[in-house]
């Protein structure tokens, strides 16, 4: 029970180019293999923000 870390927080390593590089080429294949589902997403989360500007705007605070 010492050994871990406080409320099962994760240890971070550090990240290297290499660790970025896969990740994209990783996401650039999802894209590739479904295109739909990736731009579906992408279009609702602009659209989420969107409406967070007009609120934002609409009563002057953010």
């Amino acid at each position: 029970m010492g050994d871990t870390l406080p409320h099962g927080a994760p240890e971070f390593r550090q990240t290297s180019l290499d660790m970025l590089r896969l990740a994209c080429r990783r996401a650039a294949s999802d894209m590739r293999r479904a295109p739909s589902f990736g731009l579906f997403f992408a279009g609702f989360y602009v659209l989420l923000g969107w409406i967070l500007v007009r609120i934002s705007l609409e009563t002057g605070q953010s």
